[in-house]
Order: structure tokens, then sequence, then C-alpha cells
């Protein structure tokens, strides 16, 4: 899978299946809040990751499993 790919699937599960993953999607979040790669956007008040640069709200839904986190932090 291609990284578009992978961001367009992550996305979608974010918005169309929102209750779908849910339980996935919060200990991921719970992961990247204690990283060092954590940054919050001044702008939009959101936050992504530092060492993708993706936004968290998507990235933790993304369909690839733990290889998504660019650090490899995600046991599950």
């Amino acid at each position: 899978m291609n990284k578009l790919q992978e961001i367009a699937i992550a996305w979608y599960n974010t918005i169309f299946k929102p209750e779908e993953g849910r339980e996935l999607a919060d200990y991921r979040f719970s992961v990247c809040l204690g990283c060092e790669e954590i940054r919050q956007n001044d702008i939009g008040k959101f936050f992504y990751c530092g060492a993708c640069g993706c936004p968290l709200a998507g990235k933790v839904r993304s369909p690839n499993g733990k290889e998504a986190c660019p650090k490899r932090k995600w046991e599950k």
C-alpha cells in the first residue's frame, strides 16, 4: 500500500467509521501523547507527528498497523 492510499483510508475511517477501531485509535493516540515527536499546530490547535508530519487525528486510524508509526512505538 502506498502512502497516498494509507492516508486516504485513514481519513475515510476517521470520518465515516468513527466507532469502528476507536479503541485502537485511542491506544495509539495515548502512545503519541508520551512521544517526544508530538507537536501541536499553533493555528489549528491540532496534534501532528513531528517525525512524519501527519495529523494524529487521521494517523491513529491508519490501516498499516503498528508499522504506521515512524518510530515503531505502536505495539498493537
